[in-house]
């Protein structure tokens, strides 16, 4: 775990939030494996540096390198289907101490439509947690962008361009208590993972 308040005073607060966030990232990754038995492996896809300023064009240029690349700190999970085949899909972790409704995400595109960021992220899983700590959170979120209304994309400009969007998450999905059962004592935080598996 880095150190983050001995580091601080050296990082700028952009490299301060992404190292806070990998942190963060790997913190969930280890818990949720230990939770769930059928998730075998976690890792980072690629260069997980901080590169200031990083683009599809830099990741494309390392591409070619042959090295492996990934946009920010999508992550790849090997788990274990329903029929107990080992499938693979990327997924993102997000962490905030307090509840939260909205996240930001980037497209590799300049000027992005709502299409394209939902074609670079369908195939991903958003794992978000919320309360107390990275490994034992107290709500969670799991679900893919390509499942919200397009009124859940507010695009934030940037000189007149669109360079992210803001996803209304809040408005479309519900937070799930860790600790919440349904009439069957069955634990909900399973149930909404367990979708990954289908």
């Amino acid at each position: 775990m880095i150190n983050f308040p001995k580091e601080r005073g050296r990082l700028s607060q952009t490299e301060y939030d992404f190292l806070q966030a990998k942190d963060r990232s790997e913190r969930m990754a280890q818990s949720l494996m230990k939770r769930f038995k059928w998730i075998k492996a976690i890792r980072f896809k690629g260069d997980v540096e901080f590169h200031p300023g990083r683009n599809k064009a830099s990741a494309e240029r390392d591409a070619k390198l042959g090295l492996e690349v990934s946009f920010g700190l999508n992550m790849e999970m090997t788990y274990l289907d329903l029929k107990n085949q080992e499938k693979k899909c990327e997924v993102i972790f997000r962490f905030k101490e307090k509840p939260f409704h909205n996240i930001f995400f980037k497209s590799y595109k300049k000027n992005p439509t709502i299409q394209d960021l939902i074609d670079q992220f369908k195939n991903t899983w958003i794992i978000l947690a919320s309360g107390n700590i990275p490994e034992d959170p107290k709500a969670y979120v799991v679900a893919q962008t390509k499942n919200y209304p397009n009124l859940c994309f507010t695009p934030q400009y940037d000189k007149g361009k669109i360079v992210k969007y803001r996803i209304a998450f809040g408005s479309w999905a519900k937070w799930v208590p860790a600790k919440q059962f349904d009439i069957f004592g069955n634990n909900s935080v399973d149930e909404i993972f367990e979708r990954i598996r289908k």
